[in-house]
């Protein structure tokens, strides 16, 4: 729970909107062990796939509002 309330519906009612980073990095720990198999395509594909990951979670927003469903930055 955040600190802060829903700026739509004043809800103290909110969670974090981001990945959990514990996902973040088995996804690089995955493109890791996938780059030492040696296949030059799916190297690059694993690795594309960890930056698309990050990147989609540096674009979210950072809260969600469990009673209306806005998502908003806190």
């Amino acid at each position: 729970m955040h600190p802060c309330t829903c700026p739509r519906c004043q809800s103290p009612n909110v969670t974090s909107n981001r990945l959990d980073p514990v996902h973040i990095d088995r996804t690089m720990q995955a493109a890791q062990a996938v780059q030492t198999l040696g296949i030059p395509r799916l190297s690059i594909l694993a690795g594309l796939g960890a930056v698309v990951v990050r990147a989609v979670d540096a674009l979210r927003k950072d809260s969600r509002c469990m009673d209306c469903g806005y998502v908003f930055d806190a």
